[in-house]
């Protein structure tokens, strides 16, 4: 029985988006227009394609490759100065050698991905990664075809994967997928309501447990 254990990038495995939100407010509404910025607040789990996409619905005139690049800029910033979530190395540990198989699922693009997995202990540990940004066929989360793909590449099934997310639409897409969904609330920018996941944690103490009580299921199918 092959099981995974898939995490979501931004806010699970580096505590990102409080820089993320911090550096875009800063230009927001410089960058897709007062009005607009007015009315499209920046949102939260979304590709930078998607979140451009959304910006020139709502009206914003920004082109594509300002906008982009102004995410390009920041992105490095964000992922120089974030932090890394607390003994995230030690649940890495755990679940190799607990045999479990690693995934990444992240809406930024695969040079940002890189970046964070070069400086994560484990890093050299995932065994599949996919980015939705880069993907010309997977749609953005909340739906589920990212994370039905990763599970596929692992070899896995959704009844024996567990996936790690901090947001509502990750989270939505995770449960979709069939998948145990655990929402981390370590992260989370202020007033932000988690909702959808099969359980939650603050810890990476807590996450421990809760795979040791997912294995012990296991054992028992």
């Amino acid at each position: 029985m092959t099981k995974a254990f898939v995490f979501d990038m931004d806010g699970v495995i580096i505590a990102s988006e409080v820089l993320w939100h911090k550096y875009l407010e800063e230009i927001w509404p410089e960058l897709i227009g007062p009005e607009v910025a007015a009315v499209f607040r920046i949102p939260v789990g979304q590709t930078p394609l998607n979140i451009y996409a959304e910006a020139v619905k709502h009206g914003s005139k920004v082109s594509k490759e300002t906008f982009l690049q102004k995410f390009e800029d920041i992105a490095q910033r964000v992922y120089q100065e974030s932090p890394y979530t607390d003994k995230i190395d030690i649940l890495g540990e755990c679940l190799v050698q607990k045999g479990y198989k690693i995934g990444l699922v992240s809406s930024s693009p695969k040079n940002w991905i890189q970046a964070v997995l070069d400086r994560l202990s484990f890093g050299d540990k995932f065994e599949a990664i996919v980015s939705i940004n880069d993907s010309q066929e997977l749609k953005p989360k909340p739906h589920p075809g990212s994370y039905i793909e990763i599970i596929d590449k692992l070899g896995s099934r959704s009844e024996t994967t567990i996936i790690l997310e901090d947001s509502n639409s990750g989270i939505q897409a995770a449960k979709a997928s069939g998948a145990f969904t655990i929402g981390l609330t370590a992260n989370l920018l202020p007033n932000y309501m988690q909702h959808g996941a099969d359980t939650y944690a603050n810890t990476i103490e807590e996450i421990i447990q809760i795979v040791e009580d997912f294995d012990s299921k296991l054992v028992s199918i």
